[in-house]
């Protein structure tokens, strides 16, 4: 689905927007791309990245002014764990 949403974003997005394409980390990308991906985009001045869940842990993209998630991990926990390293915003309903 990450690299499916990436796809989307570039093919819609016009190419006069001043935009990189978006940057995808997945787990069928090697390490070695993923590792030239994250580098992209923190050097990156304006970029769009779709990963899934490994850059969860241990991964620091300075900068950052917006985090959306799509799709419910399999436990509370987990959910909990992803709100605290993304510092996304909790809303209640």
């Amino acid at each position: 689905m990450t690299a499916f949403y990436a796809h989307l974003f570039n093919t819609t997005m016009p190419r006069d927007s001043g935009r990189e394409q978006a940057i995808e980390i997945h787990s069928r990308k090697s390490q070695a791309q993923r590792t030239r991906s994250s580098d992209k985009f923190r050097k990156s001045r304006s970029a769009v990245m779709f990963s899934s869940d490994v850059s969860a842990r241990g991964v620091d993209y300075p900068d950052v002014t917006h985090v959306l998630q799509f799709g419910l991990p399999p436990s509370t926990d987990q959910y909990i764990h992803r709100l605290g390293r993304t510092g996304a915003g909790v809303l209640a309903g």
